[in-house]
């Protein structure tokens, strides 16, 4: 991923946490359809230092936060159908270490950054979604 697929992916994060891209463009002193040109579901702009470091002042984040990848351990829940869940849920996993993601195969490594994508960019649909889940529930139950 280049630095602005990561940094996309990261302000998308942001607006989850902070509860919503309105309340992050609030927060960072923009306007909505600003923000929307960065992190919509097909981006116009890319995310400079300058919004990059305003994202992370607004949010309390680090300076560098938006330049390294948080989304790898987030696994991201859209797939109920009831109205209070329609928004994704995200769950951290800090039990997985940094040296335990560099051991995953090359082929593992690609398919995964390529759903994270996909998942960051608003392409992935609940289909699609479900699927994954099933194939991931089905090999982890694989000996």
């Amino acid at each position: 991923m280049d630095i602005y697929a990561i940094r996309l992916a990261n302000l998308r994060l942001l607006a989850q946490e902070v509860g919503g891209r309105p309340q992050l463009a609030k927060l960072m002193n923009i306007s909505y359809a600003l923000l929307s040109n960065y992190i919509g579901k097909t981006p116009v702009k890319n995310i400079g230092d300058k919004i990059a470091r305003d994202a992370e002042t607004a949010a309390q984040k680090p300076h560098g936060w938006m330049d390294a990848r948080h989304d790898r351990l987030n696994v991201a829940d859209g797939a109920h159908s009831t109205d209070q869940s329609k928004q994704a849920q995200t769950l951290r996993l800090p039990s997985i270490t940094e040296d335990l993601w560099v051991q995953v195969p090359p082929k593992a490594l690609l398919l995964m950054e390529k759903i994270a994508v996909a998942s960051a960019s608003g392409a992935l649909s609940d289909q699609s979604l479900s699927l994954l889940v099933s194939t991931a529930d089905h090999l982890a139950n694989e000996k």
